[in-house]
């Protein structure tokens, strides 16, 4: 359940995010939406980290744990590439070189490629509302436990 709160958290934070303009003060939204997108990973990361864990019997530890890693950082490279492409497919082509490869000052066409950063920022909180539904469901589920070990112990 910690981790599903969390989850909620981060999409209230990326939320906060999307009400960024171009004309308005940035300091204290971009703080709010940091400050509740950690707040979120603060309770995700460490609960699903243990549900994972105890899930795993205690001879394959490292071996799950690095499984765990790797996947967390592929995860980690597919948002960056899902949010650049989101972003840079909602402009115009022109507006992306000058984004992208630093053509023009970007006072011209912030406002242009903001709305590309919105969508991403929507499609971010889709995705984190599956992983919230997804958190939800396997919050029911009991962990299994290594055979002959007290639940939750890992202690024969």
């Amino acid at each position: 359940m910690v981790a599903t709160v969390g989850i909620i958290l981060m999409a209230i934070g990326v939320l906060v995010y999307i009400t960024l303009r171009v004309s308005s003060p940035p300091y204290y939204v971009v703080i709010i939406g940091s400050l509740v997108t950690g707040f979120g990973a603060a309770m995700f990361w460490p609960s699903n980290n243990s549900a994972v864990m105890s899930s795993s019997p205690p001879e394959l530890y490292g071996s799950s744990g690095g499984l765990m890693r790797t996947l967390s950082n592929i995860g980690t490279i597919i948002s960056y590439v899902l949010s650049i492409s989101i972003a840079s497919l909602t402009v115009s082509r022109t507006v992306a070189y000058e984004v992208f490869l630093g053509v023009i000052r970007l006072g011209s066409v912030s406002s242009q490629f903001l709305v590309g950063i919105r969508t991403a920022f929507i499609a971010s909180v889709a995705i984190l509302a599956l992983a919230g539904i997804f958190s939800f469901v396997r919050g029911g589920m009991a962990t299994r436990c290594p055979q002959g070990t007290p639940e939750g112990t890992g202690k024969r």
